[in-house]
């Protein structure tokens, strides 16, 4: 699940993935992760629904390995800080414990000038906060 942050001079881009990168069981072939399914209890809900309003898609919610019956737990971020002089700007989101995170950096996020940083951000079922700078950008 990719979500959009910012695009004032410094874009990006935050997606959220399983462990390992990528790995998704999905035996029933309907879109979700057996596993999410099984510790929510949302074994009858459909990918493309959104069973809590929050308006993240259910295939949204389990990829982000969050709540599907509960609209305050979702996939977001915010933009804590932007110093267009420094060409910096901090973002914050929340995580989920297991959860990997990564980060897409780039001038235009609907030009898809994007790329996916190479920094992987582990979550702890807490707040994470990261800084990009144009001036140091991180490795893609």
């Amino acid at each position: 699940m990719k979500l959009p942050l910012f695009t004032a001079g410094l874009a990006a881009s935050i997606f959220s993935t399983s462990l390992p990168l990528g790995a998704v069981v999905d035996r029933s072939g309907d879109g979700l992760d057996d596993v999410w399914q099984a510790f929510y209890g949302a074994q009858a809900l459909a990918a493309d629904a959104d069973e809590d309003g929050d308006g993240s898609s259910n295939a949204e919610e389990s990829a982000a390995g969050t709540d599907p019956f509960d609209a305050t737990s979702r996939l977001s971020a915010k933009l804590i800080d932007h110093d267009p002089a420094q060409a910096t700007a901090t973002v914050s989101f929340p995580t989920q414990r297991g959860g990997i995170y990564a980060l897409q950096a780039g001038g235009d996020l609907e030009g898809g000038d994007m790329a996916e940083l190479r920094e992987r951000y582990f979550g702890s079922g807490g707040e994470l906060t990261v800084t990009l700078s144009a001036a140091a950008p991180p490795e893609v």
